[in-house]
């Protein structure tokens, strides 16, 4: 007697049905998935992949209309979220007073516009999908400092190698893509190490408790090898701005004394060799005389989104400010203005949560470095916006959430 086959189980799932299951959880943390891919592509990408991802992304978004329309009801009696689509509004508008106006151009503006209103919609999302996953942004930011972590020794140690051939002449840390640039490295790594120094529990319960120590010394050496005044300084900002969200007095002076004594040692001249600090080489200042001339020349509403300007030999503005001023006036500005103060206020508001004061630490970097580096924020889809449009999207989404469930 033989003895026959046990009979499947009826009630248990298949394959399919597991598999299912398992795209269901991919679909409702798409979201969350879609924040790394962006992050850890600041890390990498050239400056046009990464825009193409964005809009990728975009459509992808804009395929789940129902819960992009859901989202936007949710933020839509935020303040924030009215000052960010008059913003962009605004910037679209002024499309329309730009001195060419080129179909290309125009599409590319209508786009910038759709994503910054799908980016935006995916900070909600984002939020309403941490609160299932078992992750969050925080898991997140803390896997975007890893990638970035990982990515800067490999840039320090390429360096390192390639520094020793003669025949190459250069001596300043850069990255692949679009941190080729030392300056855009020195601000991803800047942002990594910020989110590492805010979730510094997050990253030692992954990672392990020697992580922290290591991660951020090794983003600070990639900081500083890039020789980039801007993001250093816009680096003592953002760490500052943390330590006081986290009430830590006593390192905060000791921040403010080492700045105190960096700003001596920059007007002694201490720092000219290695810094490259003197007008003599730094065209900062002729193309912000430049700039200048041309806001006095049509300060209210500006020279429209689309202008492309010629600023001493140099298109970009290097200074965020001055750049809202240029491409929208003083209406502009005030725009900036108010999406800035308010983007600040809510995340002091919600500054006893980790990952809010890591997002305004992050924004207060982009903040800072706008003094000396950046020029639009509206029409250019470039690595500002790791600095600016992400930590607010997430913040306001954050906000929206926490109130509708209160």
């Amino acid at each position: 007697m033989t003895d026959s086959p046990p009979h499947p189980d009826p009630s248990s799932p298949g394959p399919l049905s597991i598999w299912r299951g398992r795209l269901a959880d991919l679909r409702d943390r798409a979201e969350l998935i879609a924040l790394l891919v962006l992050l850890a592509g600041f890390t990498f990408l050239s400056t046009a992949m990464h825009r193409w991802i964005f809009y990728a992304l975009g459509i992808v978004v804009l395929l789940r209309l129902a819960a992009l329309r859901r989202s936007v009801d949710l933020l839509r009696t935020r303040p924030l979220f009215l000052a960010c689509i008059a913003f962009i509004a605004y910037g679209l508008l002024s499309v329309l007073w730009s001195p060419v106006l080129e179909p290309k151009e125009v599409g590319e503006a209508g786009l910038a516009a759709v994503t910054l209103l799908v980016l935006l919609a995916m900070g909600a999302q984002v939020a309403k999908a941490e609160a299932e996953a078992p992750f969050g942004i925080e898991g997140v930011l803390v896997l975007f400092a890893l990638i970035c972590g990982a990515a800067c020794a490999g840039y320090l140690l390429y360096h390192h190698v390639t520094f020793e051939d003669p025949t190459l002449d250069y001596w300043r840390v850069g990255g692949f893509g679009q941190v080729k640039n030392p300056i855009l490295l020195a601000f991803v790594a800047s942002a990594a190490l910020v989110a590492a120094l805010a979730l510094r529990g997050e990253l030692r319960r992954l990672a392990g408790w020697a992580a922290p120590p290591l991660l951020i010394a090794l983003l600070l050496a990639t900081v500083i090898a890039t020789e980039s005044r801007g993001p250093l300084v816009a680096l003592f900002g953002s760490v500052g701005l943390l330590l006081l969200l986290e009430r830590r007095w006593r390192t905060l002076a000791v921040l403010a004394a080492a700045l105190i004594l960096l700003a001596a040692a920059i007007a002694a001249g201490a720092l000219d060799e290695v810094y490259r600090i003197g007008s003599a080489d730094n065209m900062r200042f002729a193309i912000w005389e430049a700039a200048l001339e041309r806001i006095a020349a049509r300060p209210w509403f500006g020279y429209g989104a689309l202008y492309e300007p010629d600023l001493a030999g140099f298109r970009a503005t290097h200074s965020l400010y001055l750049g809202a001023l240029l491409y929208g006036g003083v209406v502009g500005a005030l725009l900036l203005a108010a999406v800035v103060a308010l983007t600040l206020l809510v995340g002091l508001r919600a500054a006893q949560d980790p990952a809010a004061r890591a997002l305004t630490a992050i924004f207060a970097l982009g903040l800072v470095g706008g003094l000396f580096e950046f020029h639009a924020l509206f029409k250019e889809l470039d690595p500002e916006w790791l600095l600016f449009w992400i930590p607010l999207a997430l913040l306001l989404g954050r906000e929206a959430v926490q109130h509708h469930r209160s």
